[in-house]
Formats: C-alpha cells, sequence, structure tokens
C-alpha cells in the first residue's frame, strides 16, 4: 500500500454472517468498490465492502468508523445503514451513506474529512429481516429501532382497540421525561413530537404520523414477538 495512505483494518460480528472488507483486501479488489478507489485513490479511508454471507435478508446494519490522525484524538463516527442486503450478496458503502452511487456533494464531504495514519471500521450492529438480531450494539442503534417500533405500534393498537388517549399516548409521556445521554435524548424527541401533534392537531393525527413514522422503519418478517 501507499506509505501516504492509512492502514486499514476491520472487524466483524462472530457468527453474524456479515463480513467488512477495506481496500486490499481480496474480496474488495474484485467488487465494484476497486474501481471507486482505484479512480479516486483518497477515497481510500473512507469506503468499506459489507457482505451478507448469510441465509437471511439484512434490513439494517451499523459501522463505526475510527480514525486516528497524526496529532489530537480519534475521530469516531457512527453510520446506519438502513438498507436491503439480499443474502450472499456485498454493498459497497461509506462512511457518509452507500457509495454507489457516488455524488459529488457526498465525494467533496468525504474530501474534505482529515487525513487519517489509521482507519478502523467496526461492524456494530446487524438486523435481519426475521427480526434477529448480532450485537454489540454499542452506539444503541437496535436499541433505538426497537424502541420505536414499541412507541408506534403501541399507540396504534391503543388507539385501534378503542383505549383512552391517556391509555394510547401512556408510553410517549413515559419516553418524553427521559433524561440523559444522546441515545435518550433521541427517544425523547421522538415522543415529544408524537406529543406535541396531539396536542395541536388531534388524536387522529397523532396516531397518523405514528403510523407514517413505522412505515419509514424496515420492514421485518417476524418469526418472534421481539418488536411487538
Amino acid at each position: 500500500m501507499d506509505p501516504a495512505m492509512p492502514v486499514m483494518e476491520t472487524q466483524g460480528i462472530p457468527g453474524s454472517g456479515l463480513t467488512v472488507a477495506a481496500a486490499g483486501c481480496s474480496r474488495f479488489k474484485v467488487s465494484s468498490a476497486q474501481a471507486i478507489v482505484e479512480s479516486r485513490p483518497e477515497l481510500i479511508p473512507h469506503v468499506v465492502l459489507v457482505a451478507n454471507h448469510s441465509s437471511k435478508p439484512v434490513v439494517l446494519f451499523a459501522l463505526a468508523w475510527r480514525y486516528s490522525l497524526s496529532q489530537g484524538p480519534e475521530s469516531k463516527y457512527l453510520r446506519v445503514y438502513q438498507h436491503h442486503l439480499a443474502p450472499r450478496s456485498w454493498e459497497v458503502v461509506n462512511s457518509l451513506g452507500l457509495a454507489e452511487p457516488l455524488p459529488d456533494r457526498v465525494r467533496a464531504q468525504l474530501l474534505s474529512l482529515p487525513k487519517p495514519q489509521r482507519v478502523k471500521v467496526i461492524l456494530d450492529s446487524v438486523l435481519f429481516a426475521d427480526g434477529s438480531y448480532a450485537g454489540p450494539d454499542s452506539a444503541g442503534a437496535l436499541g433505538d429501532l426497537l424502541f420505536q417500533y414499541r412507541l408506534y405500534n403501541g399507540i396504534i393498537r391503543a388507539f385501534e382497540a378503542g383505549q383512552s388517549d391517556s391509555a394510547v399516548f401512556l408510553e410517549a409521556h413515559a419516553a418524553a421525561t427521559l433524561s440523559g445521554g444522546v441515545r435518550l435524548h433521541f427517544r425523547r424527541r421522538l415522543a415529544e413530537t408524537l406529543l406535541r401533534e396531539k396536542e395541536f392537531q388531534g388524536v387522529e393525527a397523532a396516531v397518523l404520523l405514528a403510523r407514517r413514522n413505522l412505515a419509514r422503519l424496515p420492514h421485518l418478517h417476524l418469526t418472534s414477538g421481539l418488536f411487538e
């Protein structure tokens, strides 16, 4: 590897069926990822290949990108990819999203990032279409998704069952009182948005918003009650 290029390291989740490959790996070289970095080698620190070797479709995975610079602290980015990855297929991704196609504005953003000496890309979590998953989910991506399923499904089902307004929005009110780090702040904001919709537009409008938000989440073919 060109000495001007950073050292690339990847880490998967044992037993998950997913692997992550960086420039220089044999699997990377035979994919369209190679063409991307050959035309713009400065993109090498920001592009990896994620392959699904399992027999199950993937609907979401999260990668933690760690950039070690020559000076200053390590830079860390988490990117959640809500993307269908069929069994025995692969996808080229970058630290801002999917790498194919790679719009000029995204390319410019990647090239504006600090030039690292070492890059480590870690598979942090993966969610399969049947609701099974693999961790460690240290960034909380799966926990956030689980929270959203429970929040939106709870509202919709309670409303359809004819329960009182207070019962319909019971979990939303509880979530609106959460305090703590970034993950709890994210969940509190979701709940507050629904409660504001209820206050200003009415119950039915808030339920409709819950339906729309639920429709944007990965579609699961559940074999268990994980997200029930």
